[in-house]
């Protein structure tokens, strides 16, 4: 099988009789980044190889309207999508549309690329018809290659933070962008979402959702799906998956007897703190990203003031 994934480039071994058997293209095109209150939404699909259109999907059907594009041929290797809704189009990090070409089993596989043409107006648009983007940066492509008993599956990994994206079968590992394999029809396809050390996993989105492994019991037609990873924030409440961007805010959340442990190195100052209930707090810094010790101290603490209770800090500089 060949997986061609945007972002990242997987290639996993198919022998000859697999290949053959290859009979189809399905490609996705979506929007980076995001984009609210668009208006129509137009490119130019070009197919080096002249596979044969035969239908196109609708993926993010939360995010956009129920219609699909609609394709006009515009010559024998380039088909013109038109797709508009004048009540406005939110988009999203996952694919917007699927199209599927037909490929005749042994002849060269098919590429395919986005392109833009003047002439033609295509590009983004907002619902005044204004122009928000003409460039072929902001659609992001891929292509995967399926045989009749196969069916696609997108994943996409969006976020501030980081992780890998797998799916059981083994045919995806996607760790950014857009990667797209094909399963078998029917058949039970598993997602499980992995962060790194200094992230966390938020959410699926698409046709999974919760945190939780994404299980699509019977893949019966496209599917997408997206991982969301979060970085963690700066302090935290020890021992709860409570996460905080400053002090005052995890003092506020903490009970009596808490300890807020605090990153060594921020990209903010995690501001002063004012203590004014009547609880004892411990205020611990040096901690790495993951929240493994340091030896490093923590120096983006604030001016703090202990109006009530009391304070033990450990390898915090205060400013």
């Amino acid at each position: 099988m060949i997986l061609l994934a945007v972002g990242v480039l997987v290639a996993m071994p198919m022998d000859r009789d697999a290949e053959a058997v290859v009979s189809k293209a399905f490609v996705t095109v979506g929007l980076t980044p995001s984009f609210t209150g668009v208006g129509s939404i137009s490119f130019l699909l070009d197919n080096t190889n002249s596979a044969t259109y035969a239908d196109s999907t609708l993926l993010n059907q939360a995010a956009t309207p129920g219609a699909v594009p609609i394709p006009i041929e515009k010559d024998s290797n380039t088909l013109l999508y038109v797709w508009a809704d004048f009540d406005g189009i939110n988009t999203t990090a996952l694919p917007l549309f699927g199209f599927e070409y037909s490929i005749i089993p042994g002849d060269p596989l098919p590429a395919f690329t986005v392109a833009m043409d003047q002439g033609l107006g295509t590009g983004i648009k907002d619902t005044n018809d204004v122009t928000l983007s003409a460039s072929e940066s902001s659609f992001v492509l891929t292509t995967c290659y399926l045989s009749d008993t196969q069916a696609p599956v997108a994943a996409t990994v969006t976020g501030a933070g980081t992780g890998t994206v797998t799916s059981v079968p083994a045919s995806i590992a996607c760790v950014a962008g857009t990667c797209m394999s094909g399963f078998e029809k029917n058949s039970q396809v598993t997602f499980i979402a992995v962060p790194s050390a200094d992230s966390y996993f938020k959410s699926w989105t698409g046709a999974c959702t919760g945190t939780g492994d994404c299980v699509i019991a019977s893949l019966d037609a496209v599917k997408s799906v997206g991982a969301e990873f979060a970085k963690y924030q700066a302090i935290r409440i020890a021992g709860t998956t409570s996460y905080f961007d400053t002090v005052q805010d995890a003092y506020n959340t903490a009970t009596t007897g808490a300890v807020l442990e605090a990153m060594a190195t921020t990209s903010a100052s995690l501001g002063p703190l004012t203590m004014n209930a009547a609880k004892t707090i411990t205020l611990k810094g040096g901690y790495n990203g993951d929240y493994t010790p340091s030896t490093t101290l923590t120096t983006t603490v604030g001016t703090i003031t202990v109006a009530a209770g009391t304070l033990i800090a450990q390898n915090i500089v205060v400013n």
